[in-house]
């Protein structure tokens, strides 16, 4: 999910209610929001949560990045990401 800055309430709860059905999933999900517009949520103290910083990415960063997700997840749609 990109910008979630701009997140209104109903997609918030929605998102609310899918980390939490993630906790016991062996899956990955990546958000991003301006550290600036101080985005808030509830849920970043939760096992398997995580939050980290990062600069926007080079075109052989996300390329590594989802050759890298093939190796643990759906090769069908990483491979089709990277056709776009």
């Amino acid at each position: 999910m990109e910008d979630c800055h701009w997140i209104d309430s109903d997609s918030q709860a929605l998102l609310d209610e899918l980390v939490e059905s993630l906790q016991q999933a062996g899956c990955c999900c990546w958000l991003t929001y301006l550290p600036e517009k101080k985005y808030r949520h509830g849920w970043g103290n939760r096992a398997r949560t995580s939050s980290s910083g990062s600069t926007r990415l080079t075109t052989s960063s996300a390329d590594y990045l989802l050759r890298s997700a093939e190796e643990c997840g759906d090769r069908g749609a990483s491979s089709a990401m990277l056709k776009v």
